[in-house]
């Protein structure tokens, strides 16, 4: 992999500090769950069927996440959107 090149994969459990992090550095001052509390949301989010929290690393540090939900819809013929 290039160093310079962004990496994306699936966030692990073992992310979240770095992902907790880089969401401290995206929203200064937000109340940061404790340990505890960010693994069960984190869990309950990974159960969630249609969800995924992507991360993107640039030579091996923490840059970007995105948080993806299939939403099911009873419009446009019942097609689900992602939000």
């Amino acid at each position: 992999m290039e160093q310079n090149s962004l990496h994306i994969s699936h966030a692990r459990r073992d992310d979240l500090p770095t992902l907790l992090d880089l969401y401290q550095h995206l929203a200064p001052g937000d109340a940061r769950p404790m340990p505890d509390r960010a693994e069960e949301v984190f869990d309950q989010f990974m159960a969630f069927g249609g969800s995924a929290i992507l991360i993107g690393e640039v030579g091996g540090v923490l840059a970007a996440s995105c948080s993806l939900v299939v939403v099911p819809n009873l419009t446009r013929g019942g097609s689900p959107y992602m939000d």
